[in-house]
């Protein structure tokens, strides 16, 4: 399945296959795929860093139910950053971006999880130069709502 309309991407959606070969976490990888030239501007956020999406992923085997999970590269993202000078970046990606797919796609999730990180690092593993920083929300009233951990 194919959506478009959003931001400039266009999302394709995959059937989950993984369950057939037993992968329990990722039942289902949502690909998106730039529908924009390939020197699309990366979004400016509030902190005044860049942030670029280059990765969203469904995950099923979430405890609250499915989670969808936006992974963004921001380049200018240094290891003195602390937490509380880009969390207000984190909302608003998840308003801009999140929901925008939710509607598009018309999924429920019980978490939307946002993160950033200075450099690309596979999901799941870890970089000890990397510097990432992530937060958790929930779709509430068509707002993202803090979810705290």
């Amino acid at each position: 399945m194919v959506v478009t309309g959003f931001i400039g991407l266009r999302v394709v959606l995959c059937k989950a296959v993984f369950r057939a070969i037993a992968v329990p976490t990722m039942s289902c990888v949502l690909g998106i795929v730039a529908a924009a030239p390939a020197t699309a501007a990366p979004l400016l956020l509030p902190s005044g860093n860049s942030a670029e999406l280059i990765e969203a992923l469904w995950d099923d085997g979430a405890g609250a139910g499915t989670d969808l999970r936006l992974r963004f590269l921001t380049p200018d993202l240094s290891s003195d950053t602390s937490f509380e000078d880009i969390e207000i970046d984190l909302a608003v990606l998840c308003d801009a971006i999140a929901l925008p797919i939710l509607a598009e796609t018309k999924r429920q999730v019980g978490q939307i999880v946002i993160s950033i990180s200075d450099r690309s690092v596979p999901f799941g593993k870890t970089d000890p130069k990397a510097t990432q920083h992530f937060d958790t929300f929930r779709p509430e009233g068509g707002a993202c709502v803090w979810d705290g951990f």
